[in-house]
Parts: C-alpha cells; sequence; structure tokens
C-alpha cells in the first residue's frame, strides 16, 4: 500500500499503526511514509512528538521517507519542517542525523549556517551527517564558509573538513 501510495489506506494504516497488538505498527508507520499526503503526514508527526521510544524512532524512520518524497515532488517547505521535527525529536542519532542531512539539503543555500553548526556538534554522528551533506550540496555559499570554518577547526576536524570539501574545490574552497 505504502509504495502504491494507495491514500484511501491511510486510515486504515493509522489504525494498524496506534494498534502495537496487530504487530505491524513498524510497517504502517512506514507504509505511511511512503504514502506521504496531508493525513499521512499528520499521523506521523503525532505519533513522532506522542509516542513510545520505539514509536517514535518507527515514526522518525517514517517521517524521512516522507520528507524525502515531499522534496522529490517540489515541495520543500513541508519537506524542511519534516526532517526539522525529527532532527528535534527525542530519536536515535541515526534518525537525527538523517534528518540533519536532509535539512541542510533541501534549505540549498540557506542550510548553510545549519551545516556550519552541525560540524561544530558534540555529536559524532551529526558531524558525519553535515560533512556527507558538504559533498552533496556544494554551491558557492558553502565554499565561502567552509574557507572561514577550516581556518576555525580543530586539528581533528581540519582534516576531515578538507577531504569532504575535494568535491566542492572548482568552488573556492582552499
Amino acid at each position: 500500500l505504502g509504495v502504491k501510495r494507495d491514500a484511501e489506506a491511510v486510515p486504515m494504516l493509522c489504525r494498524l499503526a496506534a494498534d502495537p497488538a496487530a504487530g505491524v505498527a513498524r510497517e504502517a508507520l512506514l507504509a505511511l511514509g511512503r504514502i506521504a499526503d496531508e493525513a499521512a503526514v499528520g499521523f506521523l508527526r503525532k505519533v513522532l512528538g506522542e509516542g513510545a521510544d520505539a514509536e517514535r524512532a518507527s515514526a522518525a524512520a517514517a517521517c524521512l521517507l516522507a520528507a524525502e518524497r515531499l522534496w522529490a515532488e517540489g515541495r520543500t517547505e513541508g519537506a524542511v519542517a519534516l526532517y526539522d521535527a525529527v532532527r528535534q525529536a527525542p530519536v536515535p542519532v541515526p534518525c537525527r542525523a538523517g534528518a540533519l542531512r536532509g535539512a541542510i539539503l533541501a534549505r540549498g543555500e540557506a542550510g548553510v549556517p545549519l551545516l556550519i553548526e552541525s560540524l561544530r556538534s558534540e555529536e559524532p554522528g551529526l558531524r558525519d551527517a553535515a560533512l556527507l551533506a558538504i559533498r552533496e550540496g556544494p554551491s558557492p555559499a558553502l565554499a565561502k564558509a567552509l574557507n572561514a570554518e577550516v581556518a576555525r577547526s580543530s586539528a581533528e576536524m581540519r582534516p576531515r573538513l578538507l577531504r569532504a570539501a575535494k568535491r566542492i574545490q572548482p568552488l573556492g574552497v582552499l
């Protein structure tokens, strides 16, 4: 149902996702993420905010699926909102890292400050997501910001930044 993006199945999938006894809550959440219509996204955001730990983690994964779908369809504002909701939710670091990557890239050049902030994070998984975003979203604004950040970065981080920045060297990174 999720792969077919069957919007008529959303109410049934919401019921299944809300019933842990059904044994298919995770699968139902992921199907809702693939459908990514307004009702599915609304339900996913509710679970992300109010669910138990395991439910929130599954809802976060489903929100990432939905955000990718929205972004691919040109609905960037909705994608950024979902990415930000996952970034700020109490979910495992890999979910927050995936959301960070998406939030940076979906914002385009406006995501550069978030990327630079994330390079300074105490959480290695978030720093790694920011390094990945450097490779995926080169821009002149990013090149300029990276030049400044390389000069400020720690001895540990500097070579990692330079390796990540190799892809955007033509844009003027050291």
